[in-house]
């Protein structure tokens, strides 16, 4: 088993996340300072940047190096396609979406839910309800 040192930190990271912000900035800078590419660690950035505070600028440029590092790590489109609805660039998340349907281990149920969101921000309503009904018939 391989884990590196940023990826330890990053772990830290993500426990503190919902409680300590103070461990959070601090396991954030700690992993980066041992990989500045390490994508879990940039899209975390980004949602820190994002929902911690609200800084939406900086959390898109955190998930475009996430992205940029690591193509294939699905947590980055999970919530930069959720920011990207959020500030209202939804021809960006449309087309971020369509990629993350590619992504190996990207769950549908993700997609199905921000495929929706994005229909409603647009007003159209119809659409997001299909999105929607999608999902009810994949739960079960």
């Amino acid at each position: 088993m391989n884990i590196t040192q940023a990826d330890k930190y990053f772990l830290k990271a993500l426990d503190a996340f919902d409680y300590d912000v103070d461990e959070l900035v601090e396991s954030l800078d700690y992993a980066l300072s041992h990989n500045e590419e390490h994508a879990p660690t940039l899209c975390l950035l980004g949602r820190t940047h994002m929902e911690k505070m609200k800084n939406f600028r900086e959390a898109q440029h955190c998930f475009e190096m996430a992205l940029i590092a690591d193509k294939n790590y699905v947590d980055t489109y999970k919530y930069y396609s959720k920011l990207l609805i959020w500030i209202g660039q939804l021809d960006r998340a449309k087309m971020l979406i369509h990629k993350a349907e590619k992504t190996v281990g990207m769950p549908k149920v993700v997609i199905i839910q921000r495929k929706a969101s994005m229909y409603e921000c647009a007003g159209k309503v119809d659409l997001a309800m299909k999105e929607t009904q999608k999902g009810r018939l994949l739960s079960g």
